[in-house]
């Protein structure tokens, strides 16, 4: 039988990545599967556990009872990420983890959108591998499509040196602007409504966004052109089953595909790009 941890682990990941939801018997009998004992009086207790300590919350809709995951309190997306509202003020969390606090606006939610989970992720792998290995000590990050400003935060929290979020939205503009003064990285974010193409000359080692296919497949040219000759993307915002038309839309021979992922019937993906 698994210990306690790992099926805490896994029940946070089954509840993060369904796109459907699930009642308390969907989410035991998922947990069962390959036991050779039933433990299901263990997995009702630390389902109940769970809901005590507030990472898991019941939810009726039609009058059936679901469990979800907790956005009002902590969430851990990523291996090093943690999105946090703004008026926790728990101190338990891992010391070797980025806590972003963000604050739900009109704009955007709080991160629990699975695009913007995936694309944490994302960054996190970069940020924690491929950059470490080429050894850059000044990332420089931008962030198309802002929205809520967490990839820029998130960038600039595991290490680069700079983020630019982008965004055509004024009201997601000043909720993200109110995120940065939060987290205290207001030195080292920028905000633009400008576009892309008005980026004049600056270059960037990391570019991440969350847009649709379509969307992205139009921008590519002006991303490649503002990206530095070797760099690293990260994409998300598409749906699971067009995650492979999103890929046959990257530059051949430029862009390596190194990570892909997929949740609640999104995708996402992170790739090097070579400018030869």
């Amino acid at each position: 039988m698994k210990s306690c941890r790992a099926m805490k682990s896994q029940i946070l990941a089954l509840l993060g990545n369904r796109q459907l939801r699930m009642t308390p018997s969907d989410l035991e009998r998922e947990l069962c599967q390959g036991c050779s004992q039933s433990p299901k009086k263990e997995i009702r207790s630390l389902i109940k556990a769970m809901v005590a300590e507030g990472s898991l919350r019941y939810t009726n809709h039609f009058n059936t009872t679901h469990l979800e995951l907790n956005y009002d309190r902590p969430i851990q997306v990523s291996e090093r990420i943690i999105l946090s509202p703004p008026t926790d003020s728990r101190t338990d969390s891992d010391p070797n983890a980025l806590c972003i606090k963000i604050d739900p606006g009109s704009a955007f939610g709080i991160g629990d959108h699975p695009t913007t989970r995936l694309s944490l992720r994302g960054v996190d792998i970069v940020m924690n591998d491929a950059l470490k290995k080429r050894c850059w000590d000044r990332v420089q990050a931008l962030d198309i499509g802002t929205g809520s400003a967490v990839l820029a935060m998130a960038a600039v929290g595991l290490g680069a040196a700079s983020a630019v979020g982008i965004d055509i939205d004024p009201t997601a503009l000043h909720e993200a602007g109110k995120n940065i003064q939060l987290n205290g990285m207001a030195h080292k974010i920028k905000l633009t409504t400008d576009s892309l193409e008005s980026l004049g000359d600056s270059i960037y080692s990391l570019v991440m966004a969350n847009l649709r296919p379509p969307t992205l497949k139009r921008l590519l040219p002006v991303i490649e052109k503002v990206s530095t000759p070797e760099a690293f993307w990260v994409f998300s915002g598409c749906r699971e089953e067009a995650l492979e038309r999103m890929t046959a839309i990257l530059p051949k021979k430029r862009a390596e595909i190194f990570w892909k992922a997929k949740s609640c019937g999104w995708a996402a993906l992170a790739a090097r790009y070579e400018r030869r």
